[in-house]
């Protein structure tokens, strides 16, 4: 999942969806908070309402949960990049590649992660990895 989509959430009905959603997901959880799934998808709600913290500590469960879920390992990477924890970011994305060295986005989020922390030529690497799996 891309994490550009920022924009579109801002209308009333997205709101309301989203509120929505994460109602739906606290009650599963309560259920069962054993479910790496439904972490996952309550991160990206805090994750997009900018609750950068809360976000890390639900993909944490996740990953607890599921070990080689690498869409929370990226997800938890691009919170720690929003806070500009770059070290430990690198370490999700790099997990994620490790256990999919074919997971494009993780290639691509950590070479935005290494622009961000200005190493530019290991960025370059990582972007040509991700052209690699996805030429278009």
């Amino acid at each position: 999942m891309s994490f550009e989509t920022e924009a579109p959430l801002k209308s009333k009905k997205s709101k309301h969806l989203i509120q929505r959603h994460k109602h739906v997901l606290f009650v599963l959880l309560k259920k069962d908070n054993n479910n790496p799934e439904a972490h996952n998808l309550y991160a990206f709600i805090l994750y997009f309402k900018k609750n950068y913290l809360e976000a890390i500590n639900r993909w944490s469960q996740a990953i607890k949960i599921k070990p080689d879920y690498i869409e929370a390992l990226n997800g938890m990477g691009n919170a720690l990049l929003k806070l500009e924890r770059f070290d430990e970011g690198a370490v999700n994305f790099n997990k994620a590649i490790k256990i999919n060295p074919k997971y494009f986005e993780a290639y691509s989020n950590l070479g935005n992660l290494l622009i961000k922390s200005e190493k530019f030529e290991e960025a370059v690497i990582n972007f040509g990895k991700a052209i690699k799996i996805k030429p278009n």
